[in-house]
């Protein structure tokens, strides 16, 4: 079959598949968000300043649209969850202006996170069909599908960092590619705690240095200027309320460090490589409940253990992929995955960390099942024309 055709098939079934998928899940993206009864939520949850007052607790669905529309109304960005950047949570708040649902936002959200793995497996692996299981298993991930029907930041932080990977590989870059990579790794930075977008930022750098890009190291500073640029931005409130740029800056920095402290505080003593327990046994260490300190993750799937080997076997890949078939371009994917894979397991985490990672595992998964199953179809080939050879010395006349 053309490849192009075999690309606008799989890319029509991962449509169809996806609206297959998510039409039970269509009361998450039609139900209307109630300001007076989160408004009362919060104000009586853990972020209450008077500790008296905190009797519930406010899940991050109903915080981030919250802080969104009162960030959109009024202005005030250093208020209300102030650990995070405010784009993601502007994103939700202008969902609820428009359609009285924040969630509603995540389907095309949702939708080019699929795309995007596709492309980036169609990148790896030369061929539609085999492209295609990476977005298919993401598309059954319960993972996934929690983060696409609530209003959290990692769809959109996870659905940046694959558009930011894919540009910043592609084989023909232009002039305009500074200027769009720059604004790509500022959303990125803008969604949640800016982390993610230093490991781009690094992985991106080594990406360049390590393909012998020297005219491309320079236009890095355009995209690193750019970024910062960008996430200053979205800061813009603050310094429209200040009575000059300096204090606005002042207040821009202080915000910084408040949330950088906020982060930090997160439990200093929580032991590290939380993730590879969370991916091989299922057992998450908690700290909110002493009772259990353990815990298992409802997301969890019997492919996790599959792709934290995946992870491992990953060299192997990358020697094979960009060593000897000399395919440079692809690098970066497999260093931001190995820096962002150290990153979660050094910290407290939580299973949304994962997100951002799992397209990459599959993708390296689908790939060694590609290259094992090719070695086989060459041993079955060689197989055959051994049999036929012996074959054809019986019969032959002495």
């Amino acid at each position: 079959m053309n490849k192009k055709l075999a690309i606008v098939l799989t890319v029509f079934t991962l449509f169809v598949s996806f609206w297959l998928k998510f039409t039970p899940y269509l009361p998450f993206f039609g139900q209307k968000f109630n300001f007076q009864a989160i408004d009362h939520l919060y104000k009586h949850s853990q972020f209450a300043a008077n500790p008296d007052d905190r009797q519930l607790v406010i899940l991050d669905w109903d915080l981030y649209p919250y802080a969104g529309l009162i960030y959109l109304k009024t202005g005030k960005i250093d208020q209300i969850n102030i650990e995070h950047p405010p784009l993601g949570k502007y994103l939700f708040g202008l969902s609820l202006i428009l359609f009285k649902n924040s969630t509603i936002i995540q389907i095309p959200l949702a939708l080019l996170f699929l795309y995007l793995s596709f492309f980036l497996g169609l990148k790896l692996l030369k061929n539609p069909w085999w492209a295609f299981l990476v977005p298919l298993a993401m598309l059954n991930e319960v993972l996934f599908t929690q983060h696409t029907i609530h209003s959290t930041l990692d769809l959109f932080q996870s659905t940046t960092i694959l558009l930011f990977v894919y540009l910043a590989g592609l084989d023909k870059l232009n002039k305009k590619t500074p200027f769009i990579l720059g604004v790509v790794l500022g959303i990125v930075a803008s969604i949640k705690f800016p982390a993610s977008a230093l490991i781009l930022a690094l992985s991106c750098t080594i990406f360049y240095l390590a393909a012998n890009k020297d005219k491309k190291i320079k236009s890095l500073l355009i995209v690193f200027s750019i970024a910062l640029l960008f996430y200053l931005l979205n800061y813009l409130p603050l310094f429209i309320k200040s009575k000059s740029f300096g204090q606005g800056f002042s207040d821009f920095v202080s915000l910084q460090i408040r949330a950088l402290k906020i982060h930090l505080s997160h439990l200093p003593e929580y032991k590290p490589l939380a993730p590879l327990k969370v991916m091989f046994l299922n057992q998450w260490p908690s700290w909110w409940d002493k009772a259990n300190p353990v815990v298992q993750v409802e997301e969890w799937s019997y492919r996790w253990p599959i792709l934290a080997l995946s992870m491992f076997l990953s060299p192997w890949l990358y020697y094979y992929s960009v060593i000897k078939k000399k395919k440079k371009n692809l690098q970066l994917i497999f260093f931001f995955a190995w820096l962002y894979f150290i990153f979660i397991n050094s910290r407290l985490f939580f299973p949304s960390y994962l997100l951002p990672l799992l397209p990459f595992l599959y993708l390296f998964l689908v790939a060694m099942i590609k290259y094992l199953a090719s070695v086989l179809v060459k041993i079955t080939k060689v197989s055959k024309l051994i049999k036929l050879a012996n074959f054809s010395k019986k019969v032959s006349p002495k």
